[in-house]
Parts: structure tokens; sequence; C-alpha cells
């Protein structure tokens, strides 16, 4: 069973939030944040649900369980993506964070479709990949729900 963790924008008089997704699985947390900046800027190594709480202005996420898809080659996707491994936190160059080509909803939508999500997301995906939000990893992940629900009763 994993956990999809999504935070929607937030614009106010002292906040200007573009949201964030990130994933839980089991012991491992999957989130992309920029250390600095939005553009070609190195991701963190680590980090956890309460520091993208924290980040995202104290606001708990819209969690979505699923429950069904292959969580050991989400892990083994993660530890290839060059941040985790087996809990450790790995070695050498990362890929960087980009705000319009890979940023936390694009890895996090990697993640899901590692996992085989798109065998049950009927398709939601194509459409709608261009540039990854927040709310569309979580459409997404209620996809992949719905498909996966589908499948359990029989129905297509």
């Amino acid at each position: 069973m994993l956990t999809v963790h999504v935070w929607g924008p937030m614009v106010t008089l002292k906040h200007r939030l573009a949201g964030h997704a990130s994933i839980s699985v089991g012991s491992a947390y999957i989130s992309w944040w920029p250390e600095t900046g939005v553009f070609n800027t190195s991701p963190y190594r680590i980090r956890t649900l309460q520091m993208d709480i924290e980040a995202e202005a104290k606001r708990s996420p819209e969690n979505t369980v699923i429950s069904g898809l292959n969580e050991k080659a989400i892990l083994d996707w993660w530890c290839g993506f060059g941040l985790q491994c087996g809990g450790q936190s790995a070695q050498g160059p990362m890929l960087p964070y980009d705000l319009a080509k890979q940023n936390c909803s694009t890895v996090a939508a990697m993640a899901l479709r590692a996992g085989g999500g798109d065998a049950y997301a009927g398709g939601w995906w194509v459409k709608n990949n261009l540039v990854w939000t927040p709310r569309d990893v979580g459409r997404y992940a209620r996809a992949i729900n719905d498909g996966l629900r589908a499948k359990a009763t029989g129905k297509k």
C-alpha cells in the first residue's frame, strides 16, 4: 500500500505556494523539492513528509491510498533515480529539478507509472502530461484507484 500526498496551490497575503506532490511507500518517501529556485536546480536528497507539511504553510495534504501497484518496482525506480536506496542517501550527481520539465508532480507521476499505474488509469495521463501539476497527480492517483476497483469487481 502506498499513499499519494497532494497539496494544491495557495495564494494569500503571506504565502504564494504552487503546491506539491509526493508519495509514501513503506518507509520510503518520494519527494522532489528544489533547494533554490525552480529551473535547473538541485533537489534536496532527502525530504520527509513533515518537512513538506512545514514548507506548505503547515497544511496537511490530500491523501490517496493505493493498494495494488508494484511497490517494489516503484522503490527500484526511486533507487535508480538517485536519491534514496534502501533508506540510505544516494551518492553522486542527481538529475535537476525543473518546474516545467521535472517537477515534484512529474516525479510522483513517474513513480506511479513505474509501479504500473498506466494499466489502471484508462489512458488518463496521455492527454494530461504536458506539464504535471500536483492536482494532476491527485487525479491520476484517483484514476488508478478507479481502475484497480474495476479490475477487482470484474468491471471495465
